[in-house]
């Protein structure tokens, strides 16, 4: 279902605020490649989507990420199911984030086929030790090499719960995030496939100050700003007569549908809105290009 942009207004004046709740929801189940994964061969591991699934083949560790925007101070949900195909089977593949390259740093959460899980924090949190956190757990029902398990990562009201095909089995504090980045990580010489991926931080809606002056009404801009796609993220400017925001995965993106996102202008000309336009490079690229309400 796409988002609709809406606005506020009293008789005939521009004079409303816009809040949009931030939030970001990414799913993937690989049928192409709009998020931009890492395509091709390296230190002897290759990563390519095909078939409806990302396949990795590393030949000693290998961790794959996404650059998504997050809101670190909110709740989120990451979820991926995964197939171990070959490679040894006592080292562990599973889910990270908060990964940080040039530290080499992240969060993760892993199990090995021969049936154990971790949960590891960054390089900071793990030097306070804590119970349960960085130690590997014998859990049986963790399914085989050749079979999928579905792993996820939930964070709610500061404490982090971790399942493995639907039955939760650990909860911890949440942990802080040293980097913005998501995604699948393995440790050594494993042969995976991943589908399914999706990082979740919430519903978006836009919300009306709570001390409202009473009169205004929410109006659907209609066609000139609304497509049946995601239309988010509204800014206006400080005159009131452009509005700016969000489209995402639009033909008339830089980068066609599969460009997550591009920023569009549309002007109030007398009392209504132009057509929404791109606002061509430099600002939007082929790849992703965030604006933040």
């Amino acid at each position: 279902m796409s988002r609709t942009l809406t606005l506020t207004f009293l008789s005939l004046l521009f004079t409303s605020i816009i809040c949009r709740s931030q939030y970001l929801r990414v799913t993937d189940s690989f049928d192409d490649n709009r998020n931009n994964w890492y395509q091709g061969e390296s230190k002897g591991t290759t990563e390519h989507i095909r078939d409806g699934k990302l396949f990795i083949s590393a030949e000693n560790g290998w961790i794959t990420t996404i650059k998504p925007y997050v809101a670190f101070e909110k709740d989120f949900t990451l979820q991926a199911s995964i197939r171990q195909t070959g490679g040894v089977d006592n080292y562990g593949i599973g889910l990270a984030w908060g990964c940080h390259f040039n530290n080499n740093d992240r969060n993760y959460f892993v199990i090995t086929s021969n049936g154990y899980y971790m949960a590891a924090s960054g390089i900071e949190e793990a030097k306070t030790k804590s119970p349960g956190i960085g130690e590997w757990v014998v859990y049986k029902p963790i399914k085989p090499m050749g079979e999928t398990n579905i792993l996820r990562v939930e964070q709610r009201s500061g404490n982090l719960s971790f399942y493995i095909n639907g039955d939760k089995v650990f909860t911890t504090r949440a942990f802080r995030w040293p980097g913005t980045e998501v995604g699948i990580i393995a440790f050594n010489k494993l042969s995976y496939e991943v589908d399914d991926f999706s990082f979740d931080q919430g519903g978006g809606k836009i919300n009306l100050p709570v001390n409202l002056t009473k009169g205004f009404v929410k109006e659907n801009l209609g066609p000139n700003i609304n497509t049946n796609i995601d239309d988010l993220s509204p800014q206006i400017s400080a005159d009131g007569r452009s509005l700016y925001f969000g489209r995402e995965y639009y033909e008339g993106n830089i980068g066609g549908v599969t460009d997550w996102e591009d920023f569009y202008i549309s002007r109030l000309e007398g009392n209504q809105w132009s057509k929404a336009e791109n606002l061509g490079t430099p600002i939007n690229s082929n790849s992703t290009d965030n604006i933040l309400a």
